[in-house]
């Protein structure tokens, strides 16, 4: 998508809350009647910069990854490491003059995969990064023309995917490599936005079909061999910008509809419409369990919009709003605790965007 331990409840209550054994479903929805969103600070290389995504693999180590302006007005990568306590640059490597990353993921404090994009004067070529712990690297991308990555998710260190366009890698370890994507159907084009992953056989990527008659959303499906096409409900002007899955039955994707957020369920057979209580666009979506869920956007005239998953319906949670434009992108839980991180941009005083992240719980 993108918080201190949630105070446990006082008095009385306390030594039995102690004694009981919490599912974490059960312990996630306290948290959720006792949480709020804030605002926490994260510095800007200069003064138009933004962040796409975000990714955690502990209340400690978070990353969010984007791209700011330099002085000379090339576009450079932008990565950002949370320790705890505070957000602060770390330095990321470039291939080009404009460069930006649009997704990210984390296995652990000392491996974590970037992607996006290079563009050169004739064409734009998929970028990718890693960190080993200490820094963060150019790994070489198989596709050398025209091609850019929009998300990536990792099982293990051999075992990471990354989408974009109707473009398909995956990591094994050693190198990355190109998988074959299903064609779209005749007069029609698609472009993936996002993957996720709930084992080496159950990997899901999904985006928007296209054509000169409309656009539409378009899912695709790794069974452990090939990826092939699933159907999805068939909503006009509809297309999908995020995914999650806690497993092989329980896979979220969001995204817009006719001007409405779209939220689509995996239940192990098919896909389906689930209710959403707001309006605008929702652009990231992050699971804890099958009982608690996130999803992060916008609404109206540009403001942060956050959604929750209690396991019967999804609710609008408040979330700040501290400039006149804003919006939020991305959204990572923190497994293990009730932490949840959002990310997004905000209008700055001089019209230019900033980096905006926000922690519940």
């Amino acid at each position: 998508m993108r918080h201190p331990k949630i105070a446990l409840l006082a008095g009385l209550l306390l030594p039995l809350l102690a004694a009981l054994v919490f599912r974490a479903g059960v312990a996630h929805a306290a948290a959720a009647q006792s949480c709020a969103w804030q605002a926490i600070p994260a510095p800007n290389p200069s003064g138009d910069d933004q962040v796409n995504a975000i990714a955690a693999t502990s209340e400690t180590p978070a990353w969010i990854v984007g791209s700011y302006y330099t002085s000379s007005n090339d576009v450079q990568t932008l990565i950002e490491h949370w320790n705890g306590s505070q957000w602060s640059i770390v330095p990321s490597p470039n291939a080009t003059q404009y460069d930006e990353l649009d997704a990210v993921t984390a296995l652990s404090a000392t491996d974590a995969w970037a992607v996006g994009v290079a563009y050169t004067s004739t064409n734009a070529t998929p970028l990718t990064e890693h960190w080993n712990g200490t820094q963060w690297s150019l790994i070489p991308s198989p596709t050398q023309g025209n091609g850019f990555l929009n998300g990536v998710t990792a099982l293990t260190s051999t075992d990471v995917w990354a989408v974009g366009g109707q473009l398909i890698e995956h990591w094994n370890g050693t190198s990355w490599q190109a998988v074959k994507s299903p064609p779209p159907p005749s007069g029609y084009s698609y472009q993936l936005t996002a993957v996720a992953a709930s084992s080496a056989s159950s990997v899901w990527a999904v985006g928007e079909l296209d054509s000169s008659q409309g656009f539409w959303t378009w899912i695709e499906h790794w069974n452990g061999t090939s990826w092939s096409v699933v159907k999805s409900p068939t909503l006009s002007s509809s297309s999908l910008h995020g995914v999650a899955a806690s497993s092989a039955n329980d896979v979220w994707a969001v995204g817009y509809a006719s001007g409405n957020t779209l939220i689509e369920h995996w239940n192990g057979t098919k896909w389906s419409v689930v209710t959403s209580p707001s309006s605008g666009e929702l652009d990231g979506v992050a699971v804890f369990s099958a009982t608690d869920a996130w999803t992060v956007g916008w609404y109206g005239s540009f403001e942060t919009l956050t959604e929750h998953w209690n396991g019967t319906s999804w609710s609008v949670v408040s979330s700040p709003n501290p400039g006149g434009y804003d919006r939020l992108s991305g959204v990572a839980v923190v497994p293990g605790s009730n932490q949840v991180w959002a990310e997004g941009i905000q209008a700055a005083p001089t019209g230019n965007y900033q980096i905006l992240t926000e922690l519940y719980c």
